[in-house]
């Protein structure tokens, strides 16, 4: 006869855990659906006026405790590290947190990375909270807290890189449309200014924030200039095995680099069936993939891990370090840049600054990018992109579509972008409005 032994204490905390999980799906749901409404409304009629403290806060909720290689760590990497840079040698009064459950607390910044500590944050009126890092759960975790910070007198500053998840939730998990949406009311209901990565999300905020959030009067809002210096970023390092072979092959013939997250909107599916175009009427071009796999793509996945020329003219690194990033982009041909939408694009502006031409999906928000950057009509189908690539190749093997010596757009560096944002959060204007 077998019995089997329950440990009542780890049951109870496991069902405790899934309680509060499912408590927290529907809370989400409700506020998605229109809870948001007072929370909002609430905080717009009711604030404490106090003068500036000159004490900034800054969120580093998830770079802290995870480096995923993306492109908005690099920034948040890179600015973290130099705002605390230049904080220190200005005497400015800085401060760095994280968010665990409903409380911020401190994180040391310094030469060997992100220390988080245990030492809670006590916030005082006229104090100002930075969300740098791009963290939906911390923010959602935070949102009464929040409401009592702003009541108290703290001023909120964000910063916003696109608005995919509400614009094409098509491209993303409905779980993820709803964290974001809650998070986009959260600001509307606290941010007293609001940085943007390019004019574009700019003036889709205005927009959004009085369509959808019923903000009428315009948020302080100012576009930063946008790094792209990787060796600025306090790059991660870390070379891959077989990282050699891989550079052997780039430079054995024209190679083409893609580099984000495999998902939806970057538009990988349609590059890998011009390159399939291609390789069929004999041109012989690498195309090397960098960037993790996210979402809605297993059919991609497949495809790529059963394809023909895996190895040998497609290769596909997935994450790889600052380090190797580097190394790829110096070994490649040109930089291919087929999304659908973006906020900024930055590795384009990484391509342009180790003097790679790119080839780009005609998008509003690339225009003035200079003439090193070549663009296809945005609808262009898989003959008429594999057109586009091999004239593209052809022009920049003979000289062409070159990076100028002075681009028409500056290639700013993570300090300019660091620098314009401690600027305006340490302009001291007498009261918290």
């Amino acid at each position: 006869m077998s019995t089997t032994r329950f440990h009542y204490p780890q049951f109870l905390r496991t069902a405790r855990r899934r309680i509060r999980r499912f408590q927290d799906k529907l809370a989400k749901k409700r506020f998605y659906r229109g809870g948001w409404r007072s929370y909002v409304d609430d905080l717009r009629r009711t604030r404490g006026d106090h003068p500036a403290s000159g004490r900034i806060y800054v969120d580093l909720t998830v770079i802290s405790d995870n480096d995923a290689a993306t492109g908005i760590q690099r920034l948040v990497r890179a600015v973290s590290f130099l705002m605390a840079r230049t904080a220190e040698l200005d005497g400015m009064d800085l401060h760095f947190v994280y968010t665990h459950r409903d409380r911020h607390f401190h994180v040391d910044v310094g030469a060997d990375g992100y220390r988080r500590t245990d030492t809670p944050v006590i916030y005082q009126p006229g104090d100002l909270f930075f969300a740098l890092d791009y963290a939906l759960d911390a923010l959602w975790q935070m949102r009464h807290r929040l409401a009592d910070m702003r009541r108290m007198g703290v001023r909120f500053w964000y910063l916003v890189h696109d608005f995919l998840p509400l614009t094409d939730p098509q491209w993303f998990s409905e779980p993820t449309v709803i964290r974001f949406y809650n998070w986009l009311a959260i600001i509307a209901g606290t941010a007293d200014g609001i940085f943007c990565v390019s004019p574009v999300v700019e003036r889709q905020l205005h927009v959004i924030m009085a369509t959808q959030f019923g903000r009428a009067e315009p948020i302080p809002s100012c576009v930063i200039p946008m790094g792209a210096d990787i060796a600025a970023s306090r790059p991660s390092r870390g070379i891959p095995e077989g990282f050699d072979e891989l550079l052997a092959a780039m430079r054995a013939r024209p190679t083409i680099l893609m580099v984000g997250t495999i998902e939806p909107r970057k538009g990988y599916q349609d590059a890998l069936d011009a390159m399939e175009y291609l390789w069929a009427d004999g041109q012989d071009i690498g195309l090397v993939l960098v960037g993790g796999t996210g979402w809605k793509m297993e059919a991609f996945d497949a495809r790529l891990a059963t394809h023909a020329e895996k190895g040998r003219r497609l290769h596909q690194p997935g994450k790889i370090s600052d380090e190797a990033l580097e190394r790829v982009y110096a070994a490649c041909t040109a930089v291919l840049f087929p999304s659908y939408a973006e906020g900024f694009g930055l590795p384009m502006a990484e391509a342009l600054r180790f003097g790679k031409p790119v080839l780009a999906r005609d998008l509003p928000v690339f225009e003035g990018r200079g003439n090193a950057v070549r663009f296809f009509d945005a609808q262009a189908d898989t003959p008429t992109l594999a057109c586009a690539i091999r004239s593209w190749l052809t022009d920049v093997a003979a000289g062409g579509n070159q990076v100028p010596a002075s681009p028409a757009q500056p290639l700013y560096g993570w300090q300019d972008t660091a620098d314009a944002i401690l600027s305006r959060l340490s302009r001291q204007d007498g009261a918290v409005r």
